[in-house]
């Protein structure tokens, strides 16, 4: 099958100044707002401690009164709304929020400027109405909106927590009250990744007067851990005006089928040297480890920055994804466990594996090949859904087999073959009959199925 691919000249993307859309620490420390910080007259917010939105019945959602997390619940009379208190100009502010499917969420900064953050899963060519856009220009005349759309889609499936930081300029007034300096989004990242840069905002204003915060849901909202800074980086700033200094990278996006790409890459701070990276035409893409048999990250967004393989000599030889990975470990995904307690092994050596190579599907995605323990095992990884689904075959005889599936922090049973892990985080969806076994090794959590290659493959989504 002929390989095709693209490059994108970042100028056309996005002017970036440190990572390309990569991923973005949202590790923010600022003042906290809390639900008593803001005014609301709605009925439809409230205030608790747990709040849960069901991925495969929307119309079921858990909560628990107590503190900590907003809930904005609103019904076909009235939106759930919230005004800050305080007025705000120039802000940092970051927080996690969690919509229920087809929710519509919104941020109005200086009571005006619109950043859209509803439900937008699995939406493959957002706009300004989706999570992450803008809405650029509010008429007052003839109720028509203009808007930035985000640089990709960033969203998170319904019922998992989501981060936003938003860097935000206000318009700015010489002595006189004149305007000089119209209102800016300097940056918005969307869990991770940069979805909008640099928007100015236009002339036109509504509401003027007020410089609050508005939150408004229609549809079920949850929002935890508001921070805020009354001011953005002014070094930042001084960049983003004299953008002449950016170096072009070399991005790599596939183009009409998915893409193969090996390379080095440096994952949780060490080089891997035999890595393969999936890039789809979905825009999610997954990196695979052949020498452990491991899938270890998975991402949305842009492919590959390749600059360090393929500028000059290209010494590092390392890619970079165009996203925020969803990490898993670099480590054997079959495993011998003659007790419950064993521990699954950290690594296989580098003769303990033979890799056989792959095989393209009719739509281009590879089954990875490799022989182990006098297995033969195929590993089908593919993009369909907006899931990453996963399928694991094995042939051969060999006793006390198990397949794990995830080792994390937390793994909690949602009925019918349905986990959510860590602390909403992403979804496992198996699809198999196989009973899963969660259980506790070196302080985390493990999902495993027993494996006899006689019953046929095991096979299960990622989904986020």
């Amino acid at each position: 099958m002929k390989k095709t691919f693209k490059f994108l000249n970042i100028a056309l993307l996005c002017l970036i100044l440190s990572g390309f859309c990569a991923a973005q620490n949202l590790n923010f420390s600022g003042q906290n707002l809390t639900l008593k910080d803001f005014n609301s007259s709605s009925k439809n917010v409230s205030e608790q401690s747990l709040v849960s939105f069901d991925f495969k019945n929307p119309k079921k959602i858990s909560k628990q009164n107590g503190s900590g997390i907003i809930l904005l619940s609103s019904t076909k009379q009235e939106v759930a709304s919230l005004q800050s208190k305080k007025e705000f100009g120039d802000l940092t502010l970051s927080m996690d929020f969690m919509l229920n499917a087809n929710a519509k969420f919104s941020i109005a900064f200086l009571n005006q400027y619109l950043l859209n953050l509803g439900d937008s899963w699995g939406i493959a060519n957002p706009t300004y109405s989706d999570l992450g856009g803008i809405v650029t220009k509010p008429s007052i005349s003839n109720n028509s909106k203009i808007g930035n759309a985000p640089l990709s889609n960033a969203a998170n499936a319904p019922g998992l927590w989501q981060q936003l930081l938003v860097k935000f300029k206000a318009t700015e007034f010489d002595a006189s009250g004149k305007k000089t300096n119209n209102a800016r989004f300097l940056e918005v990242y969307i869990n991770g990744v940069l979805v909008q840069q640099n928007v100015e905002l236009p002339d036109e204003t509504v509401n003027a007067g007020n410089k609050s915060l508005i939150f408004t849901a229609e549809g079920d909202v949850a929002v935890r851990d508001i921070k805020y800074t009354s001011s953005v980086p002014k070094e930042q700033i001084a960049q983003l005006e004299n953008n002449d200094s950016v170096t072009n990278p070399i991005l790599l996006e596939p183009n009409q089928h998915p893409y193969l790409l090996r390379s080095f890459i440096i994952f949780n701070r060490k080089k891997l040297t035999h890595t393969i990276s999936v890039g789809s035409l979905d825009k999610i893409h997954f990196t695979y480890n052949p020498l452990q048999g491991s899938l270890i990250q998975i991402w949305k967004g842009g492919f590959m920055d390749v600059t360090d393989m393929w500028h000059e000599r290209g010494e590092p030889q390392t890619a970079r994804p165009l996203g925020n990975p969803l990490k898993f470990l670099n480590a054997p995904t079959f495993g011998v466990l003659n007790s419950p307690t064993d521990p699954w092994a950290d690594s296989l050596k580098f003769d303990d594996i033979r890799f056989k190579g792959y095989a393209l599907n009719q739509n281009g995605y590879p089954t990875f090949k490799y022989e182990w323990q006098g297995l033969a095992v195929e590993d089908e990884i593919i993009i369909e859904n907006h899931q990453v689904l996963r399928t694991l075959k094995a042939t051969g005889s060999l006793n006390n087999l198990y397949a794990r599936l995830v080792s994390a922090k937390s793994i909690t049973d949602l009925g019918n073959n349905f986990f959510v892990i860590n602390d909403r985080e992403y979804y496992i969806d198996l699809k198999s009959s196989a009973k899963a076994i969660i259980r506790e090794s070196n302080g985390l959590k493990e999902l495993v199925i027993p494996y006899q290659p006689k019953n046929g493959s095991i096979q299960y989504a990622i989904i986020w």
